[in-house]
């Protein structure tokens, strides 16, 4: 974007530079500089908010792998643990016969 500027500045420099000192540059050529430099502006922040678009996007798609592997992790550690408390729990309890 500063190139660009400084393109600018060149380019009124150049159309300046063919005239004397006590000439004027136009109201013309300064309007036609103004029209490129905004036109430049409005080309670099649509790609810059397209840019930021985008970078959200892979931010959220980035937040929702790391929930869904915090809770695969959670999940993966708690099912070998409820399989452990639903064997103890409902297997059929053992009968201790005292006396024989």
């Amino acid at each position: 974007m500063q190139s660009d500027l400084e393109s600018n500045v060149s380019e009124l420099d150049e159309s300046a530079s063919g005239h004397h000192v006590g000439d004027r540059i136009s109201k013309e050529q300064i309007y036609n500089a103004y029209q490129k430099t905004r036109t430049r502006y409005h080309k670099y922040k649509g790609r810059y908010a397209d840019l930021a678009k985008h970078y959200k996007e892979l931010e959220r798609e980035r937040e929702k792998v790391k929930v869904g592997n915090i809770a695969n992790i959670v999940f993966l550690k708690l099912v070998p643990i409820f399989i452990l408390f639903g064997r103890i729990f409902l297997s059929k309890p053992k009968t201790v016969v005292y006396g024989e």
